[in-house]
């Protein structure tokens, strides 16, 4: 929240309070104890993106308005991958995110 305009010299506005609530929002309903910590980053439309990029699988989340989210998902095991908007069903994403978490979980016990 601190980066404003410009943050990146090349013209990037600054982060929308509205949307860092929503991420933290979405966050709160997706993950549970087990979900590895995603990398937060920011994104020049003054957005945020949340990204995962753990035991083969990548997932980008991208939190475009307060109503809106691009995802990128790919599994390098199984060879699929989809891109995807979403509005306020997060049924297939949070199939992801169980995934990424029982991976996790099944790492922590080795």
């Amino acid at each position: 929240l601190s980066l404003g305009d410009d943050w990146d010299s090349y013209g990037a506005s600054a982060i929308k309070p509205e949307l860092v609530a929503s991420t933290a929002d979405l966050l709160n309903s997706i993950m549970d104890r087990n979900t590895p910590t995603p990398a937060i980053v920011p994104t020049t439309p003054g957005g945020v993106q949340v990204e995962w990029h753990t035991n083969g699988i990548d997932l980008e989340i991208e939190v475009e308005s307060t109503t809106s989210i691009s995802v990128y998902y790919e599994n390098l095991r199984t060879g699929v991958s989809w891109e995807e908007k979403f509005g306020p069903e997060l049924q297939k994403l949070s199939g992801v995110i169980t995934m990424l978490s029982r991976h996790e979980g099944k790492r922590a016990q080795y």
